[in-house]
């Protein structure tokens, strides 16, 4: 569905070099998350081949509806982007949930994989939204305005956290920005940077290695660059 519109939106690659696999250190920690979870819920589980396909398709969907940016400058109607959109037509990609209907009919295992499904949903956003927090703490982004955030409120539970525009910010007297404005559906808030967590791809940087310019003595000798400074 993607190969039509391919020559009018052109889609642009971006490769990590080979033997640098720190550089996909983000989805390779989703990877190892995921496989954590499987075991984790697994373990403890007893599944034939029909529930093992139903909770692993019911996981794959969670997986692939994690936010990544977002769609429209409405704050009404700020839909995030998520792979889904991209694999499927579908608006609504969760499987149908167990419970609904008369609940009297089920048997045990319906039960079961029901209960193993809402496990593996909770665990996953639980870990992804741990990693998100991680990532903005370890990295230091910086905020400007127009950037979509998770907005962290300690009174709810991070599966809860609303989406927000940062609409302002305000930088202090040594020029780093600790505090910002928040708009969300509900209203205004504001909030310290620490509070405030960016999606998976607000920011698109990558390492670069910055090649200084030779340096050359007066009689023309090139000059080293001590080691220090490498």
């Amino acid at each position: 569905r993607i190969a039509p519109e391919e020559p009018f939106s052109p889609i642009k690659w971006k490769f990590i070099p080979p033997t640098a696999a720190w550089w996909g250190g983000w989805w390779e920690r989703l990877i190892g998350s995921v496989k954590t979870l499987l075991l984790r819920v697994f373990e403890r589980s007893s599944l034939n081949n029909e529930e093992l396909l139903t909770v692993s398709c019911d996981l794959e969907t969670t997986i692939n509806s994690r936010p990544l940016t977002y769609l429209s400058d409405e704050m009404e109607e700020l839909m995030p982007l998520t792979h889904s959109i991209f694999l499927q037509d579908l608006k609504q990609t969760v499987v149908p949930d167990l419970h609904i209907g008369d609940s009297s009919k089920r048997n045990i295992r319906l039960k079961h994989c029901d209960t193993v499904r809402k496990e593996l949903r909770s665990r996953f956003r639980k870990e992804y939204l741990s990693q998100l927090v991680q990532k903005a703490s370890v990295k230091g982004q910086s905020l400007k305005t127009g950037d979509v955030v998770l907005v962290g409120l300690d009174n709810r539970k991070r599966i809860d956290w609303p989406m927000g525009r940062v609409e302002k910010i305000y930088p202090s007297r040594d020029g780093f920005t600790r505090v910002a404005r928040v708009t969300t559906k509900t209203g205004s808030l504001v909030r310290p940077i620490q509070k405030l967590y960016l999606l998976e791809v607000s920011e698109v940087g990558d390492p670069v290695l910055q090649i200084k310019p030779e340096r050359r003595s007066r009689y023309g000798r090139l000059l080293q660059q001590p080691k220090s400074h490498m």
